[in-house]
């Protein structure tokens, strides 16, 4: 990523830029990456810099181009140099992110934001500071019969070489906010200990999964999952343990418009690193919600586990500092946590589940039904084992079942029936056969066929997932290089 002022208009990079193109903010209708393309716009507005403990974290500000304004946040190193900007220069940047933006309904701006400086984005922004325009502006004048006119921005002078790229500079400081000693391509993080949290615009944090639900898709386009992490700053030992309704940990809020983009959590105990989060006070209490720039990470809280993260991001630095980290927070959540109890549901396979019981199953998806006069999916389900009682055979009737030949293959006479009602539909419509899930909040229930009496001795159960998220209750798709699916694999 590069950023550079240019100090007289002959450094314009027009050649540079002539293999792009110029958009408009009225052409900016997709999220994602706008790659070799730019936009151009003064700063039409400019808010106050947000930082983390002294580093420069989060700058928002308005850019008007003569067609439109769109927000714009620079992340980072970014945000100080952009910082250094006044109302009215001009700006050219190249590449950006692009992004939905929350705020329309209220501030009515641009459906989209932009964002500069997002993890290892290929942006290059040029700023003109306001007191060349004139200048630059009778330059684009003569340059129209030759090619594209721009201006352009930044805090290093760059020289072009005779192709018309800026050639490669070498800059007064970092701007990529590494730390002494440290790869210049590699960033480093502060990280804010949970119980020093406060109303802030954005924060970066460690913290383990204490309680969590599901992603689910909301009645907008959005999907919404919501957790509860702690760390060592929050919980002294178990005892400061006594539950889900336990008040203590940051309840994280989170929305975003792909499932893809939020934490990957799968079960209580990971350990998650949340970037550029913003924590907000509501009700009286703290929550953490997403924030321009946002970016998750999730491992595995078990000890041995690989430290394999899951992203949110197709880009992301894992540093030695973070490996620390997350095998300093390991440690401590299987003394303290698991030392507790009732902070989920515990895990069971079909051999020692029993009937009554709430549970979590991770197995494999053999077939799928949707049977929408009753509002459910059928999943048939397999997890290596055979269920100890009979389990009632749900019947699809004249609807249609989906089959995964190698697993019906594999899974011959240890298959359960299981049905996702209301809530879960959305989701168990997505799930196919041949996917490995965990069921969370399992409930196995037993089975009266109509005209049995209610006492009457249990001889037959069946595998619910009820209505609500109640307790953290959801279906999620699992990674295939989970340890747990590995072992079912195997």
């Amino acid at each position: 990523m590069e950023f550079d002022v240019l100090k007289v208009v002959s450094q314009l990079p027009i050649r540079a830029l002539q293999s792009l193109h110029r958009d408009e903010t009225s052409d900016i209708k997709q999220f994602g990456q706008k790659m070799n393309r730019y936009l151009q716009g003064k700063i039409f507005k400019k808010f106050p810099l947000c930082s983390n403990n002294g580093a420069a974290s989060l700058l928002k500000m308005i850019l008007e181009d003569g067609v439109g304004k769109i927000n714009t946040f620079c992340l980072g190193e970014y945000a100080y140099d952009i910082d250094k900007c006044s109302v009215g220069d001009t700006l050219i940047i190249a590449n950006p992110l692009v992004e939905t933006s929350p705020h329309f309904q209220r501030d009515k701006i641009h459906r989209f934001h932009l964002i500069i400086g997002e993890r290892d984005q290929p942006c290059h922004v040029w700023v003109m500071p306001a007191r060349q325009r004139t200048q630059t502006d009778q330059t684009d004048t003569q340059q129209e019969s030759g090619g594209s006119s721009v201006a352009s921005t930044g805090s290093n002078v760059q020289q072009q070489d005779d192709t018309g790229t800026p050639a490669p500079r070498t800059p007064d400081r970092q701007t990529t906010a590494t730390t002494q000693g440290k790869s210049p391509n590699k960033r480093s993080y502060l990280y804010t200990k949970l119980v020093d949290v406060k109303e802030t615009n954005s924060v970066n944090i460690y913290g383990v999964v204490k309680f969590f639900k599901p992603p689910k898709m909301t009645s907008g386009a959005d999907y919404y999952m919501m957790m509860t992490l702690i760390d060592p700053s929050l919980i002294s030992d178990a005892s400061d343990l006594d539950g889900i309704d336990n008040s203590k940990g940051l309840k994280c809020n989170l929305f975003r418009k792909e499932i893809k983009l939020l934490p990957q959590v799968l079960r209580v105990g990971d350990i998650v690193r949340l970037h550029r989060v913003k924590v907000q006070l509501y009700n009286n209490e703290l929550q953490a919600v997403c924030n321009p720039g946002f970016a998750s990470l999730v491992f595995d809280g078990r000890m041995g586990t690989p430290l394999k993260p899951r992203s949110s991001s197709a880009e992301y630095t894992v540093t030695q500092q973070d490996k620390d980290k997350v095998r300093e927070l390991q440690r401590w959540a299987n003394t303290v946590m698991r030392s507790s109890e009732g902070l989920s549901n515990p895990s069971r396979t079909l051999s020692d589940v029993f009937i009554g019981q709430y549970f979590d199953l991770t197995c494999q998806v053999v077939a799928k039904a949707l049977l929408p006069s009753e509002s459910a999916v059928l999943l048939k389900v397999w997890d290596g084992t055979k269920c100890s009682w009979p389990v009632r055979d749900i019947d699809a009737g004249n609807r249609p079942i989906e089959w995964d030949d190698t697993a019906a293959f594999r899974a011959e006479g240890l298959t359960v029936d299981v049905c996702l009602y209301d809530d879960h539909v959305p989701a168990g419509e997505k799930i196919q056969p041949g996917n490995y899930i965990c069921l969370y909040n399992l409930h196995a229930l037993k089975y009266s066929p109509p005209g049995e009496a209610e006492d009457h001795p249990v001889s037959m159960g069946e595998f619910c997932l009820h209505r609500g998220t109640s307790y953290g209750r959801g279906v999620t798709v699992m990674p295939q290089y989970d340890p747990d699916i590995q072992e079912l694999i195997r």
